[in-house]
């Protein structure tokens, strides 16, 4: 989970506030090929691919009907700033409340003592395609803490999982 959690805080820092372009169509392609790789190195290993359960599992709590309402209006026919807001706010009410990677990024989930694996689900398999990936700027200080944390973060968990990677390329 601590690797899941910094992949998905890297990808966090260097994403923009657009949703999948023609742009990063590609990084998104590659991200999908070397997800599929990935998938087939760990089922050949032995590893059971728990993917589906992630994107069942992908939403953490009860939306409230009208939050969903909201936030499924045509934001570009909102009349004003406000109702274009109000939707927003829904629509990050939601986005913060599922569990998801950016397009771009393959996030997965490894579990080496069930020898489960999992690919959580991207921004675009769960939200509707005129919808924003959140952005919440941030300070350079904050910034810098964040690297430093994930960095430290990084290091503790990188013998480990070099050591599980290591054995399911060498099976």
């Amino acid at each position: 989970m601590t690797v899941l959690a910094a992949i998905l805080l890297v990808s966090l820092l260097a994403l923009s506030a657009s949703a999948a372009t023609t742009e990063n169509a590609e990084a998104i392609a590659e991200a999908k090929e070397g997800q599929e790789e990935m998938r087939q190195d760990y089922l050949k290993a032995g590893w059971t691919d728990i993917t589906n359960e992630l994107q069942a599992e992908a939403q953490a709590e009860e939306i409230d009907p009208e939050t969903w309402e909201l936030a499924n209006r045509d934001l570009e026919a909102a009349a004003t700033e406000g109702k274009r807001a109000a939707i927003l706010a829904a629509r990050n009410e939601i986005t913060y409340s599922y569990s998801w990677s950016i397009d771009e990024v393959s996030s997965y989930v490894l579990d080496p003592e069930e020898q489960e694996f999992g690919f959580v689900p991207s921004f675009s398999e769960l939200f509707l395609e005129d919808w924003d990936v959140p952005c919440q700027p941030i300070t350079e200080e904050e910034r810098k803490a964040l690297e430093e944390e994930m960095a430290k973060t990084m290091l503790a968990v990188s013998e480990e999982f070099a050591a599980q990677a290591k054995d399911i390329v060498t099976v």
